[in-house]
């Protein structure tokens, strides 16, 4: 058969990503384009803007907005409502001057919280692969899609995360994923929740590692992949 190419629409029963959506109201949903996070860990921006901050109630609203107002996604403008957005992202809306940056929820989809004026302007990274690109040159590879060479002065490793400056577009300070750093819960029953990294024990080529994380008072062990290195003002 032939290849019919990117389709835009998705059945909303079988969707599978962070978009909250309601699977029984209607038949179809936007369907994600090409981007920076993947179906299962991204949101299409049209339905972030339809279905969470509610300033859109059908495609054409949604269609007139993102053609004829400035949406910057972590400082770039996006006119594609398909492309998606995901954990820690900028969402900026430059004619009311709002910013938001995205959480998770406690059913592991995709929430907003707005910024104030006084708050940093920056997305944490996750390295999550490692390149060697010649004599002194390491690439790192984030949960979003960016790619960085590292600075010979830097030496972050897969599992690090690294501050990214919306306003300057450049990397700044990496983050240790190590004991004591406070962590963000991508993963797993505590989705969503911070807290404080207290061990890492390694694990094998059968078992991922294992980390214990303390969290309102109460500890819970779970794999390195469902823990995010953060700042320590990063705040929901």
């Amino acid at each position: 058969m032939a290849n019919k190419g990117h389709s835009n629409r998705q059945k909303r029963i079988s969707y599978f990503g962070r978009a909250q959506i309601k699977r029984k109201e209607h038949a179809w949903t936007f369907n994600q384009s090409a981007g920076t996070h993947s179906k299962k860990s991204g949101a299409t921006l049209g339905s972030v803007v339809r279905d969470v901050l509610n300033i859109a109630n059908n495609t054409r609203e949604i269609k007139y907005i993102t053609q004829n107002k400035t949406i910057l996604l972590n400082g770039r403008r996006i006119k594609d409502y398909h492309f998606p957005v995901g954990l820690f992202d900028i969402l900026e809306f430059k004619e009311s001057g709002k910013k938001y940056r995205l959480f998770l929820s406690t059913h592991n989809k995709v929430s907003l919280k707005e910024l104030s004026k006084t708050d940093r302007d920056y997305r944490p990274c996750r390295i999550v692969k490692k390149n060697v690109l010649g004599k002194d040159k390491t690439q790192v590879t984030f949960d979003n899609g960016f790619n960085w060479v590292l600075p010979k002065t830097i030496h972050a490793q897969v599992g690090d995360s690294v501050e990214f400056d919306v306003a300057k577009q450049k990397f700044d300070e990496v983050i240790k994923l190590k004991d004591g750093v406070r962590v963000y819960i991508i993963g797993g029953p505590h989705v969503s929740k911070f807290g404080v990294l207290k061990s890492i024990v390694k694990g094998d080529l059968t078992k991922s590692n294992e980390v214990t994380v303390e969290s309102l008072g109460k500890t819970f062990k779970t794999m390195d992949k469902n823990v995010f290195a953060i700042p320590e003002d990063l705040k929901l």
